[in-house]
């Protein structure tokens, strides 16, 4: 008896936080921005700020009268370059972006 008593208190008690079920239960869910947060339960974080990224790759970047084949990138002629990017936040340890993105994006 004891122990079906202690297994119902805990589990009422230490419920697990879910998203969408219209209660804000902090620490698990916090207001959302991007893929973070839960933004159903605790709406979007205020304290924004747009982040720019231009990069511009190898090849666009090939001063006037050069070839890319000149430059220390061990690229053949037949080789089609691509680059993929994210962002690392120290914050959330974790990308901001689910997945790499790449330069068209």
């Amino acid at each position: 008896d004891f122990y079906d008593w202690l297994s119902s208190t805990i589990g009422i008690i230490f419920k697990p936080a879910r998203c969408g079920n219209g209660e804000c239960e902090p620490p698990d869910e916090y207001a959302g921005f991007g893929r973070f947060g839960c933004v159903p339960d605790c709406g979007q974080f205020v304290q924004r700020t747009p982040v720019r990224v231009d990069l511009s790759p190898a090849w666009k970047s090939v001063p006037d009268g050069r070839d890319i084949k000149d430059l220390p990138l061990g690229v053949g002629d037949n080789t089609k370059m691509s680059f993929r990017w994210n962002v690392w936040s120290e914050t959330m340890g974790a990308y901001l972006m689910a997945q790499d993105t790449d330069e068209e994006s």
